[in-house]
């Protein structure tokens, strides 16, 4: 595992301590002295930012509607960034995990105001995602400014779940992503109109509600954006690793398990060995999310096999896929 887990311990007695330790190589990352600015934007941002997490250091689903911190937040840093602690203590924080370490475990007695200028944010712009330079405070104000990151932003989205997408341009040459909002409403906010919609893409399970169709078995491991292996140990986890990440990439083979007949007591286990077999899961996904009461009363029998069941006939297709099960499922029937 490349990327460093930082751990942030508060001592009962002398709040002044902060300790940070390395998984990589256990060397201190604490202590640079001299080197930050006491920042009233940094202070603000920081606030604001950890009310995107719950306590556990889990993403808040109320604060983060799209699951993505360059539209949920507005921007992200560039990594490694200088911190400081209004004690003076300074800490470099290495990535997004460090940072939330830092978030989550920040009290009223103990609390970010100062940062190292210059440092580099990540956020979008015309539908691309662009790197800015921040090189003072009262550029860092602006930034802060420009983002409503108070909350105070006057349109409020209903939470109708009817998505609608975008192509994101990325700084890599010719790179994109498809960025799925909740709704339209949602994309309007962004700045995005009718006619910057696309086909929403079935391809990555950050874009469409795949928690109705399989999970993923746990751990496994991605690359992340900054091109470090991340094992992910649970769906919280993995959810921050999305919110945080503008691309990354799975490592095959993973396993996901998948209910028979919507019985949770009885799974398949499903073995992806390549990104092409995700894509063709997460596909036949969104052809299974319908409503049974729309298929036909025809004729036309389909068979699947089930652990417990042994081979299951249904009148057509259409009953089998609202079911659960997907055109590979289905077998001969005898």
């Amino acid at each position: 595992m490349k990327s460093k887990n930082l751990k942030l311990i508060l001592s009962t007695f002398i709040v002044a301590l902060v300790l940070f330790t390395s998984c990589k190589n256990n060397d201190a990352i604490i202590d640079v002295p001299n080197n930050t600015t006491k920042s009233a934007a940094v202070e603000k941002s920081m606030e604001a930012l950890k009310t995107h997490f719950n306590q556990d250091g889990a993403l808040n689903d109320t604060n983060n509607p799209i699951g993505n911190i360059l539209f949920d937040f507005c921007f992200e840093f560039v990594y490694p960034v200088t911190l400081s602690y209004n004690n003076g203590t300074e800490v470099i924080v290495q990535n997004f995990n460090e940072l939330t370490e830092v978030l989550v475990n920040m009290t009223d007695a103990l609390f970010i105001d100062g940062i190292a200028f210059p440092f580099d944010v990540e956020l979008v712009e015309n539908g691309a995602v662009v790197t800015q330079t921040i090189n003072s405070e009262d550029e860092f104000r602006v930034l802060l400014e420009n983002c409503s990151i108070d909350g105070d932003d006057p349109v409020v989205c209903t939470e109708e779940y009817v998505p609608v997408c975008v192509e994101i341009q990325t700084p890599n040459e010719g790179g994109s992503f498809i960025m799925e909002f909740p709704n339209m409403c949602y994309a309007e906010r962004e700045g995005f109109t009718q006619n910057d919609l696309v086909e929403c893409d079935n391809s990555n399970p950050s874009n469409g509600n795949y928690d109705n169709c399989f999970e993923f078995v746990y751990p496994f491991s991605i690359i992340d954006d900054g091109g470090d292996e991340i094992v992910i140990n649970n769906k919280e986890e993995f959810e921050t690793a999305m919110f945080s990440n503008v691309t990354f990439e799975f490592v095959f083979p993973l396993d996901v398990t998948q209910e028979i007949n919507g019985d949770v007591q009885n799974t398949r286990t499903i073995t992806l060995e390549k990104y092409e077999d995700l894509t063709n899961l997460l596909a036949s996904c969104g052809e299974n999310q319908q409503d049974c009461s729309d298929c036909s009363t025809d004729i036309d029998p389909v068979c699947v096999e089930t652990q417990n069941e042994g081979v299951v006939e249904y009148q057509n297709a259409c009953l089998a896929l609202c079911d659960g099960f997907t055109p590979n499922n289905f077998v001969d029937c005898n």
